[in-house]
């Protein structure tokens, strides 16, 4: 009996001493000023310590402020790639600043490394997947428009494009993006790919090639644009699948040819000779391929033009 009485008195007094424990936390927590709520937030979000920020969530912490630097708290996670912090932010209604003139989808695929100086591995494919969940949980909110652009009219896939990652073009794609968006340059997400020497990024989207659409401000085509910043593979590529704009000019009146012989890409030449690419023809300037070898002394290219 007397056992019985102990175990009950024990059990009121944890009951007490959980419930002062309880009242003090809340009391602690509402004595915070938003300043310190705000910085506690910052601290987690730095130290990607999703513990503590779903901790904060619970207790109603703000999650759409500015922080001195500039950015909300999902930004901020974004920009350390606290990616773990970044989802569970977004999950939770964390949003970009409303001034920003980059949408958030852009943000997201922005804020990856190049795909070129990627490395494979178990490391990158947990980092792609983290991505990947950022994009579902962002449109899930249909006020987040997969095509919305920022300042220069890159869409994501643009930047996607531009970032070379085949997986997260193909999931892009698969969330509803447009495939042949043109920005301020004229520029389309193939044409952004084949500039930055993404040889993967270009055999994927190449499928939606348009021969109308894939030309830049200067009239530069694909494979003129391929030429022109020395992408052999790319070149090889795209001559493989299409000859289809191999003696096109731009508005300067140069083709393929005309520019990889005035940069002295020698193997390029050799490719666009060996596959019918004309030598006669002339820019607006008067000059033929040849010509501009020539004036730049390009002695492999010279011998093969002549």
């Amino acid at each position: 009996m007397k056992k019985t009485k102990w175990l009950v008195l024990f059990g009121i007094i944890l009951v007490i001493v959980f419930a002062i424990l309880l009242v003090n936390k809340t009391v602690l927590l509402k004595g915070k000023t938003e300043e310190e709520k705000q910085n506690e937030i910052i601290s987690a979000i730095n130290n990607n310590d999703t513990d503590k920020i779903n901790e904060f969530i619970k207790n109603k912490y703000p999650l759409n402020f500015i922080s001195k630097e500039g950015f909300t708290p999902f930004e901020t996670a974004l920009n350390n790639r606290s990616l773990e912090s970044a989802t569970l932010l977004l999950k939770n209604g964390a949003k970009i600043n409303d001034k920003s003139s980059t949408p958030l989808f852009v943000q997201i695929v922005a804020n990856m490394y190049d795909y070129q100086v990627s490395e494979e591995g178990p490391e990158y494919q947990k980092e792609l997947n983290s991505y990947k969940s950022l994009l579902k949980v962002a449109s899930k909110n249909k006020s987040n428009n997969i095509n919305a652009t920022n300042d220069l009219g890159n869409t994501t896939l643009h930047i996607a494009a531009l970032k070379g990652h085949p997986e997260i073009i193909k999931y892009i794609i698969d969330l509803g993006s447009n495939t042949t968006p043109i920005n301020k340059a004229k520029e389309t997400p193939l044409l952004i790919a084949v500039k930055a020497g993404n040889i993967e990024a270009v055999q994927l989207l190449y499928r939606y090639q348009n021969e109308n659409l894939d030309k830049d401000n200067e009239g530069n085509n694909i494979l003129y644009s391929a030429a022109m910043n020395g992408r052999k593979d790319i070149v090889d590529y795209l001559l493989l699948e299409s000859k289809e704009g191999l003696n096109d000019k731009n508005d300067m009146g140069k083709t393929a040819l005309i520019i990889a012989a005035e940069y002295g890409y020698t193997d390029i030449v050799k490719m666009l000779l060996n596959n019918g690419a004309d030598p006669s023809l002339k820019s607006n300037e008067g000059k033929t391929a040849l010509e501009y070898a020539l004036h730049w002394n390009h002695e492999e290219i010279i011998k093969l033009l002549k």
